[in-house]
């Protein structure tokens, strides 16, 4: 791979640098002062040689942000259907659950009834303090070149937890001939997130050639997290007084993993360390009837793994064909700030706006990011399953109206059946982006 030319934010996940700013941006200058703008920002766009010490940007354009540039967007030119098309449409709000309380009418950005957004940057920084000299001298530039930001969020690295107080992060496809050390079946072809490259079916992806050239697709979705209203409502559940423990048990098997990070799947006590960091499991092999790990379980959903087939390895081979790769960083301030469950569970709502940034990276839209989330995470018949969605993130419906789903947990000698389940994640806002290469971006920056 030519690391040289490709943002480096397709290979690190800039952890050191825990402060960033999400930045909406519409182009209403001229192509000249687009360009010129472009061109002053250019030098502080990593490539993906090295990790930036202190501070970066990584950036991408919608449709109209690179039509503004002066490019054609269509399909005869090798941009996708649904780059195009983008996230805000009836037949996308139906497969990705954007309707009923996810609607696009709810959303703060991104909708078709919003203002057009051009751009996305991505400023990261080692702290709040460096992040908003940035943001100062930023803006001050946007008005220079009549640059309007309309839209900013701002996020954070929570120590690999999530809000809702579970260890993320764990699986993650790692791209073949990066050096980085990953389980046989997490580490894919390049092609599967960066175009110029054979993808996992040893193809070429179909990209806009020759621009696209270690490019990406970039997809945008902020979600909010209603923390108290998913741990009331497993508090609600439990059949021993509300018992803390038991709560703590539901939510991980909705989950799939344990709060500290350990699958379900190989071990059923929450304190048990030694699997805390392991990605190395099979359901098939290790878990074939769910109890461990329910069939609907979120990470279960996300990645099938060997359990989609009667031959694992054929699973296996079609699991890969579907797996995206993460950038997101969570927003605003923890229920706790020590992540402790029953601290979560006895603090009263504070009304904080809460949620994350999901952020991810695929050459093919439709068979990576939306197959995952129409065919795994809202299909309610998923592995044999009725009346069920992804409990976490789910939608289930019609297409205009939600329905509460069902959660099942395989157990001896009943199994138990969670109903009524409430929406634990809110969209409030998406769209798709062109991650495009460095060289890409020096063409837009001299094209006549």
């Amino acid at each position: 791979m030519d690391l040289s030319d490709i943002q480096g934010l397709l290979m690190y996940g800039y952890g050191h640098l825990p402060a960033v700013d999400y930045l909406l941006l519409s182009l209403d200058g001229d192509r000249a002062q687009c360009q010129q703008w472009l061109k002053s920002i250019r030098p502080e766009v990593a490539d993906a040689r090295k990790s930036p010490a202190e501070a970066c940007y990584a950036l991408a354009f919608s449709k109209s942000g690179l039509e503004k540039f002066g490019m054609t967007v269509d399909e005869q030119h090798g941009f996708s259907r649904a780059f195009i098309e983008g996230m805000d449409t009836a037949h996308r709000n139906r497969i990705l659950g954007d309707y009923a309380y996810n609607g696009p009418e709810h959303w703060e950005w991104g909708s078709r009834k919003h203002p057009q957004i051009d751009l996305l940057l991505m400023s990261f920084a080692t702290d709040v303090a460096a992040l908003d000299e940035r943001l100062k001298s930023l803006i001050d530039s946007l008005n220079q070149f009549d640059i309007s930001l309309l839209h900013s969020i701002r996020s954070s690295r929570l120590d690999r937890k999530e809000h809702f107080g579970f260890a993320d992060g764990m699986s993650q496809p790692v791209i073949k001939g990066s050096g980085r050390p990953v389980g046989d079946n997490d580490e894919l072809n390049a092609g599967e997130f960066i175009f110029g490259y054979p993808n996992e079916y040893q193809k070429l992806p179909h990209a806009p050639a020759p621009f696209g050239k270690n490019g990406s697709y970039l997809v945008f979705r902020q979600l909010e997290q209603k923390v108290k209203t998913f741990w009331d409502y497993l508090l609600a559940q439990t059949t021993h007084q509300q018992s803390v423990s038991e709560a703590i048990y539901l939510g991980a098997k909705m989950v799939g993993r344990w709060p500290e990070g350990s699958p379900t799947t190989l071990t059923d006590d929450p304190n048990d360390t030694q699997f805390q960091q392991t990605n190395l499991f099979g359901y098939y092999k290790h878990d074939r009837l769910g109890q461990g790990c329910p069939h609907g379980a979120h990470i279960r959903r996300t990645n099938p793994r060997d359990s989609m087939e009667d031959n694992p390895s054929q699973s296996l081979d079609a699991s890969r064909k579907h797996r995206i790769l993460r950038r997101g960083r969570g927003y605003g301030k923890p229920l706790s700030n020590t992540f402790d469950i029953e601290e979560m569970i006895q603090t009263p709502e504070d009304g904080e706006r809460r949620g994350l940034n999901f952020i991810c990276f695929n050459t093919d839209i439709e068979r990576q990011f939306e197959f995952v989330q129409n065919t795994w995470c809202n299909n309610e018949k998923f592995d044999g399953l009725y009346e069920e969605v992804d409990p976490i993130s789910g939608v289930m419906g019609n297409g205009n109206e939600a329905r509460s789903p069902y959660f099942k947990i395989p157990q001896k000698p009943f199994r138990r059946r969670l109903k009524e389940i409430p929406p634990f994640v809110l969209m409030k806002g998406g769209g798709y982006f062109f991650f495009p290469g460095l060289t890409a971006i020096h063409y837009l920056i001299h094209k006549t």
